[in-house]
């Protein structure tokens, strides 16, 4: 099974934006540190106790964290996106803050935290795509400074697992430039299955897919 929790390993965490991800529960551990994002205790992530959405010093150091990341020039090499200025950043935060967005079990979008240091490192989610389906998108956006160590695959897989066992999608797609090698092969790792090609903004993007019965198999 893709999702067997004894494929992931134990660096990463889930914090939520000054509150995001309501809906997924926290679990403690004998050591008090709080690591599940999902029922079934991914080791490499970890949720922790919301803090006060209300509070400015918590939405400022969110926004901190992912201005830093999404400014980069790197972060959107295959993004089709220019890198964030900080005034986007700001109005993309507080709009996920003032829609609840990941409040209900679902969609949803939260940072991705190194555990050992608690860095901010990432913003990953699953996003609205085939809605009358009810069938998200994966996505990942990671701080260059932290490529090419697995984090992409790992957090995948706790996706996919939060997607399939809770949010109960009948499938979740993924696509990704189709010179973005690296970000191919990372959905082929964790088991999504290539569709087709298609040209998009002017580049073309390789579409990805994955059935739940297909992850639990």
């Amino acid at each position: 099974m893709l999702g067997s929790s004894a494929a992931l390993v134990n660096q990463l965490a889930c914090l939520p934006f000054s509150g995001w991800i309501k809906a997924f529960e926290s679990v403690t551990t004998e050591d008090s540190v709080t690591i599940a994002i999902t029922p079934q205790r991914s080791r490499r992530l970890r949720k922790v106790k919301p803090r006060n959405e209300n509070d400015p010093l918590s939405r400022a150091s969110d926004l901190d964290a992912l201005y830093h990341v999404m400014s980069q020039p790197r972060t959107h090499l295959y993004t089709q996106e220019e890198p964030w200025s900080r005034e986007y950043t700001q109005s993309w935060l507080e709009w996920h803050l003032d829609h609840r967005i990941g409040w209900e079990v679902g969609t949803f979008n939260c940072p991705l935290i190194l555990r050992a240091t608690d860095q901010f490192i990432g913003n990953v989610g699953l996003n609205p795509f085939l809605k009358d389906e009810r069938i998200p998108e994966i996505e990942w956006q990671i701080d260059p400074e932290h490529w090419g160590r697995g984090y992409a695959t790992e957090i995948g897989l706790a996706m996919l697992s939060y997607g399939f066992q809770e949010a109960e999608f009948p499938a979740i797609m993924g696509c990704a430039l189709s010179q973005h090698v690296i970000s191919r092969r990372v959905m082929e790792k964790i088991g999504m299955t290539h569709l087709y090609d298609k040209e998009d903004h002017g580049g073309t993007k390789s579409f990805y897919r994955i059935e739940q019965h297909e992850f639990f198999r």
